[in-house]
């Protein structure tokens, strides 16, 4: 068994590296970069919103402050049955700027069973009555710079159909910043699959595209496969309707605020381990699984280790290998975005990253999951 153990543990524990210094390779040349299309073109920021009383002004405040062209921007909010005052408050908020318009999602979207299918339905609400060609996405709670819209949009030339900007999580304490590397180490390998031309995720938070690459797919499908605008990107991918890119310039940089507790995180990460199953290409998913079988390896490993030194002896091996490679692709994350990286911070979350990703990806296969309370 010890034999057929470290050649797995080897074999994958390679690919893993491979894996991620290929994404740091990709990230560099994201951020290398810097064309720019000098062209402004109508903008229309769409958000959809599900009790978000408690972020509207936050949010509102960071959409009004853009420093794009007053006449070429709209937002479009969109509430999806909220059962707070998110709509009373927002009614109110917009009175002051005729940019602001407020919707309400179908009726339909509140019965919705897929993960997103609630908050797509929003969204394609708000894209339905989007003037601009270029449509901007971010959440209620996130906090855009006032040069978010004009960098987004700088990256849209004519070939152009899909862009993903960066996010950034901050949350007070030590498990916030572990929560916050966690999600640098998600973008990180996300951008980086972007620059190799390879996209897989994208982020609700902050992404763009063509309307009409939107009306060319059929907008989306609010099913198991193609739900959001992730899979859209997919979608424009596959079809060659245009290039897919990361914009990897801090002024681009949403912030998000999210609570330091583990309950919101774990649930969180429960219903993006969810959708895995949803990459319509079978690449992604071996290599998804030779990745998750590395993590297995190296979590049982100190176990099996106690029974042969060589395992244990291998798992050190591989956890350095590990560290070097995650501090390479962080570090180069965090000089692009602006970001501080804390090395003792960073080891701490790699001890915590192990079991964290076996075990919510097991869990993420039994339990159902929800966008927000009343929305599967």
């Amino acid at each position: 068994m010890t034999p057929l153990f470290l050649t797995l543990l080897l074999l994958s524990g390679i690919y893993y590296s491979y894996f991620v210094l290929s994404a740091r390779r990709g990230l560099q040349r994201a951020a290398a970069n810097k064309r720019r299309t000098p062209h402004t073109p109508f903008v229309s920021v769409v958000v959809a919103m599900k009790n978000e009383a408690h972020n509207l002004t936050q949010l509102v405040k960071g959409l009004r402050e853009q420093d794009y062209h007053h006449e070429k921007i709209e937002f479009l909010l969109i509430d999806d049955h909220s059962t707070d005052a998110t709509t009373t408050i927002a009614q109110t908020l917009f009175t002051e700027d005729p940019r602001f318009r407020l919707y309400s999602a179908p009726a339909s979207a509140r019965a919705r069973t897929t993960v997103t299918g609630g908050k797509a339905m929003a969204l394609a609400e708000g894209i339905k009555h989007a003037r601009g060609e270029i449509l901007l996405l971010t959440d209620a709670d996130c906090e855009p710079p006032p040069s978010w819209a004009r960098t987004m949009a700088s990256m849209f030339s004519e070939d152009v159909a899909y862009v993903v900007g960066p996010v950034v999580e901050r949350a007070p304490g030590l498990f916030g910043s572990i929560r916050a590397i966690d999600f640098l180490a998600i973008l990180a390998t996300s951008a980086g699959r972007i620059g190799m031309g390879k996209p897989v995720n994208s982020f609700g938070a902050n992404a763009a595209f063509r309307k009409s690459a939107y009306e060319r797919a059929g907008g989306f499908q609010f099913d198991r496969r193609l739900g959001d605008e992730e899979f859209l990107m997919h979608k424009i991918h596959e079809e060659g309707w245009g290039r897919v890119l990361f914009c990897a310039d801090a002024e681009a940089k949403v912030v998000t605020r999210v609570p330091s507790s583990f309950e919101p995180f774990w649930r969180q990460r429960l219903r993006w381990a969810s959708m895995e199953e949803r990459y319509p290409s079978g690449t992604i998913l071996v290599e998804l699984g030779t990745i998750y079988l590395f993590y297995l390896l190296m979590l049982a490993a100190p176990i099996l280790g106690l029974l042969d030194s060589r395992i244990f002896g291998a798992f050190v091996g591989f956890f350095v290998l590990k560290l070097l490679v995650d501090s390479a692709a962080l570090r180069s994350a965090s000089r692009i975005l602006g970001e501080g990286f804390s090395f003792s911070v960073f080891f701490v979350s790699e001890l915590f990253h192990l079991p964290y990703i076996v075990f919510v990806t097991i869990f993420a296969r039994v339990v159902p999951m929800k966008w927000k309370e009343g929305t599967r």
